[in-house]
């Protein structure tokens, strides 16, 4: 057996991360992508290591009765959807299925509350962000502008992405005579209103004033109605052109400001609908569990910070991103928001060393929401507090299953348990889940 060899095979389950999963004679794991349980399959090899292997899939031999004619034109080929083969509640039951099973294996935690599952609001045209790569053709001298397939850097050019904002894809489309002179970049295209967006393309540096193309089209954003701003992030270095804010509901899920204009480049949920109903499952927490003072980790411009305001009485937040930090304290202190403060803090290594000596055990709750690969140190921080330091409760956002899995057996250690846990659909027709766990330790 070797690269390149078809296999047939039969798929029995889904994969966190939505591969298809079959197994060989020897025992072995195959993951192949685009296929359903129930289903046999023809794949091409394309990774052999001692206990699986991955599979393109190249024929579908015998489909499953819950197969359905993709609705996007680029699924076969584009890496950024996994499940477009078939209907939502299906791969609703699979996404959930795969994420409780990542995280009773990895946690290795026996006990676990039913899951609320959240459906999504919209199952197209929700996202509100989306970074599209420029690249060269395949056989050809020219460039063009898509997403990358599964696992690699190859281009697939997508002028429309059917889980992507029509306004945002057409600013992506308008933009695109501009970029004539440039190489290989990256394209964040973010919405600025219902109706406009800002593009934010990023090079490796930027010595000095952007090709000429590029500033005659930014000259030009006046005219272009679905561009408010532009910017180039080159190293330490930023260019911008036009109106390069944000409207806050684009950003924050709860505006103690109205009016609120935000910079752009910072990080958001790309589902807005999705987004009110994480920050309501995260406040709801906070009040079940008291209220009171929350520390609040990876706290970014303030998305969960602002949604709590009736919920408890004081917060501290810590984050990394200095702009979110300065931000978030901006629009406490305009909103009369006297309580709640922001600190810039770097969670690598934990965060107790950002706490003041009159700080420590001052907090009845934390709430997290780290990037996509956790709070390991975090995690093992929190495992060894002691009792009388430690606060009540934990209300831990995760958008990885596999990390928060990995995170939670480290709090078991400590005595923490989950006592609630809801899944929230915020990337339909993508493998991707967000899930909210809410801990509390045991007396003992």
């Amino acid at each position: 057996m070797q690269l390149g060899d078809t296999l047939n095979i039969s798929i029995d389950d889904i994969a966190q991360g939505g591969d298809g999963v079959g197994r060989m004679d020897d025992g072995r794991v195959v993951f192949v992508p685009r296929c359903l349980p129930g289903e046999r399959v023809e794949g091409k090899i394309t990774e052999i290591r001692d206990n699986f292997l991955r599979c393109e899939l190249v024929d579908i031999l015998e489909p499953s009765p819950v197969r359905r004619e993709p609705e996007c034109p680029h699924f076969s080929e584009c890496g950024g959807c996994q499940f477009w083969h078939t209907d939502y509640q299906q791969e609703l039951d699979f996404k959930t299925g795969a994420a409780m099973e990542a995280l009773r294996r990895i946690s290795a935690i026996e006990e676990w509350p039913e899951p609320t599952i959240v459906e999504a609001p919209e199952t197209t045209r929700y996202r509100t962000r989306a970074t599209f790569h420029r690249r060269p053709r395949d056989g050809d001298d020219g460039r063009g502008i898509g997403f990358f397939a599964p696992g690699t850097n190859r281009l697939v050019e997508v002028e429309d992405c059917p889980i992507t904002r029509e306004s945002v894809c057409r600013a992506r489309r308008d933009v695109e005579d501009g970029l004539q002179d440039l190489g290989d970049v990256d394209i964040m295209v973010e919405s600025a209103s219902e109706d406009a967006s800002v593009i934010t393309i990023r090079v490796d540096e930027l010595p000095g004033e952007p090709p000429e193309p590029l500033v005659d089209f930014a000259s030009r954003l006046g005219d272009i109605d679905s561009i408010r701003g532009l910017r180039i992030v080159g190293g330490d270095r930023v260019w911008e052109e036009g109106d390069c804010t944000v409207d806050g509901d684009q950003i924050l899920a709860e505006l103690p400001i109205e009016s609120l204009r935000m910079p752009a480049g910072l990080f958001r949920q790309s589902n807005r609908a999705a987004n009110e109903r994480l920050v309501e499952v995260v406040a709801e927490s906070v009040q079940q569990g008291g209220g009171g003072t929350v520390l609040e980790l990876f706290s970014g411009a303030g998305n969960l910070s602002f949604a709590m305001v009736d919920e408890a009485d004081a917060l501290l937040g810590f984050e990394v991103d200095e702009r979110a930090v300065e931000l978030a304290n901006t629009i406490a202190m305009f909103a009369g928001i006297d309580t709640w403060m922001f600190r810039e803090a770097d969670l690598a290594d934990g965060f107790h060393e950002a706490l003041k000596p009159e700080e420590h055990g001052i907090f009845d709750q934390i709430v997290m929401d780290p990037a996509r690969g956790g709070a390991p140190d975090v995690s093992r921080e929190i495992a060894s507090l002691q009792q009388e330091v430690s606060p009540d409760r934990i209300t831990y956002v995760s958008c990885d299953p596999p990390a928060l899995g990995r995170d939670l057996a480290v709090m078991a250690e400590g005595g923490w348990k989950p006592v609630g846990l809801t899944m929230l659909d915020m990337f339909p027709r993508t493998a991707h889940l967000e899930v909210v766990a809410v801990l509390e330790r045991s007396a003992e």
